[in-house]
């Protein structure tokens, strides 16, 4: 509560030194002028989500406007956090494309769906991905609710990712997950597996290796360079978008499964949020 209450109180500072208002474009400043004088990203992200959330409170919500000023500055902020980005990252208009290039009404296509929208939301691993069962999942008309396994392979210590239904029905991942389930016919057992050129969904698990394969193969339909995909643009770009869409450092390192998270385990219960929800799917 003492680092968010600060958090303000510092850019209020910021506003009354330079004699401005706290619009989108002073935020956007702010931010440039706290990496400039060498504050830590996680700091300039916890300080860039703190005055989001207090004007959310006071009931004042901000224009996106500032957001085309402050973009530039994400990817200072992801290298300092340590996110790699060696292959193009999948941001959601990059997503809605690759899916609207998904074979319509089709097994392979419900499944890959199901996959791009998981890894990209869950900002979940490739490994991660293809271990899940049909009974790691919950699922409500609302959300869904993901159990992973921990680092040593142990699924009742790993953390639990929660995904909310999407505002749009063709990035909705309740939905998507509801139409593999219903042309596949699976009940349990692995959720990604094999299927044969006659659309026969096999009852073995794909590798992680078929992510990339995944990804590859619509970027490639949707008129996109295959070979700056790989399993791992899902993740980073799901990393970008949450840090755009304002959601804390500490909400996305919980939801990835990142390192450094004791700081911001025992904050204030307001921020307690999936990180899924900051995405505009």
């Amino acid at each position: 509560m003492r680092a968010y209450t600060a958090d303000v109180r510092d850019f209020e500072a910021y506003c009354q030194a330079h004699g401005v208002a706290a619009a989108p474009a002073t935020i956007a400043r702010y931010v440039a002028n706290l990496l400039h004088r060498g504050y830590k990203a996680s700091t300039v992200v916890r300080r860039r989500s703190s005055i989001r959330k207090a004007h959310q409170i006071a009931g004042e919500r901000l224009s996106d406007d500032g957001e085309r000023l402050i973009r530039p500055l994400l990817g200072t902020l992801r290298h300092q956090l340590k996110f790699p980005a060696t292959k193009a990252e999948v941001d959601v208009t990059t997503l809605r494309r690759l899916l609207r290039a998904m074979p319509p009404r089709s097994a392979a296509g419900a499944r890959d769906r199901v996959m791009l929208l998981l890894g990209f939301a869950g900002g979940l691993r490739t490994r991660e991905l293809v271990a899940l069962d049909i009974s790691n999942i919950g699922l409500t008309d609302e959300r869904l609710r993901i159990r992973l396994p921990s680092s040593a392979g142990v699924w009742h210590s790993g953390r639990v990712v929660t995904i909310p239904r999407g505002e749009r029905a063709d990035t909705c991942p309740v939905r998507a997950i509801r139409a593999w389930y219903a042309i596949s016919g699976i009940r349990w057992g692995p959720l990604f597996r094999p299927i044969d050129r006659h659309g026969r969904v096999g009852a073995t698990r794909l590798t992680d290796r078929a992510v990339a394969l995944v990804i590859k193969r619509a970027a490639r339909r949707a008129g996109l360079d295959p070979a700056r995909y790989a399993g791992h643009s899902l993740r980073a770009g799901f990393v970008t978008a949450a840090l755009a869409g304002g959601a804390p450092e500490r909400v996305i390192r919980a939801q990835a499964g990142l390192r450094s998270l004791s700081a911001g385990r025992s904050s204030m219960g307001l921020f307690d949020k999936s990180a899924a929800a900051y995405l505009g799917l």
